[in-house]
């Protein structure tokens, strides 16, 4: 009987430290949202580099650079989308 009490004891030794360890793990707050380079971006919308880059002159679409490298974020897309959204209407014929 004594071999199946230390069994039992390192079992919930054991299965204590695995609580442990899983309480300490800080949960991830939000998951991490796509990040799109120029051609990333290019590719998601249908369009041209020149067009991405009168997009980002013209201030139509956020984005972040560093050096020559341009980053745009999943907000900035979603947000230039919205800027961009029109509503649909339908054309009524009156007779």
């Amino acid at each position: 009987m004594a071999s199946y009490e230390k069994i039992f004891n390192q079992l919930t030794n054991q299965i204590s430290l695995l609580t442990q360890s899983i309480n300490d793990i800080k949960p991830i707050k939000e998951p991490l949202k796509p990040i799109y380079t120029n051609e990333s971006l290019m590719e998601l919308l249908g369009v041209g580099k020149d067009l991405i880059r009168k997009y980002r002159d013209d201030g139509d679409i956020g984005y972040t650079n560093v050096g020559d490298k341009y980053w745009y974020t999943s907000d900035d897309v979603m947000d230039f989308l919205k800027k961009n959204h029109r509503k649909p209407f339908a054309y009524k014929r009156y007779q």
